[in-house]
């Protein structure tokens, strides 16, 4: 079954796995799917699998860019990847070059920037990701089963490992 995402289990087929489970052993990677899979008296959260760290303070980054063109040759105005900025910040750094560059379902453009990975259909979208409103978008799901036999739907989105359970710090 293709439930319309690449899900790193050759586009959903069976591969030897019944209702994700194979000789009694759930392939599914472990942790958080969701919120209350945490200890909530203690504070904890599901925290996505790559999110940036979690910080106390946020600080306060002012913008070097408001395009391209307030920046040196060969550099791009892109949003800081910085994390725990106060507010949104742009800055100027070197434009991307080739797609291994950007993230997982993006493309580096002629104009230095990454951007989300044009599509017409799944096929072309990397694991765990589904084309939507023509472009590659992580896969939506309301349970495992959604992200094919060996996925985990952690918050809502389709990953290959499950989520971490976190507390922010003060």
């Amino acid at each position: 079954v293709n439930n319309g995402v690449n899900n790193g289990a050759n586009n959903g087929a069976n591969n030897g796995v019944n209702n994700g489970v194979n000789n009694g052993v759930d392939p599914r990677p472990e942790g958080c799917r969701k919120h209350t899979d945490c200890d909530e008296n203690r504070g904890e959260f599901c925290q996505r699998p790559g999110a940036p760290p979690l910080c106390g303070n946020c600080q306060d980054l002012p913008s070097t860019c408001e395009s391209d063109e307030d920046c040196e040759a060969g550099d791009v105005c892109v949003e800081s990847s910085e994390p725990c900025l106060c507010n949104y910040t742009t800055l100027c750094a070197p434009g991307c070059t080739g797609d291994e560059e950007c993230g997982v379902a993006e493309k580096c453009f002629e104009d230095g920037h990454c951007a989300p990975r044009d599509c017409v259909d799944d096929d072309v979208c990397p694991d765990w990701h589904g084309c939507s409103e023509d472009i590659c978008q992580r896969a939506s799901c309301t349970d495992d089963i959604d992200c094919g036999d060996t996925g985990a739907c952690v918050l809502q989105r389709c990953y290959a490992v499950g989520g971490a359970c976190a507390i922010a710090p003060p």
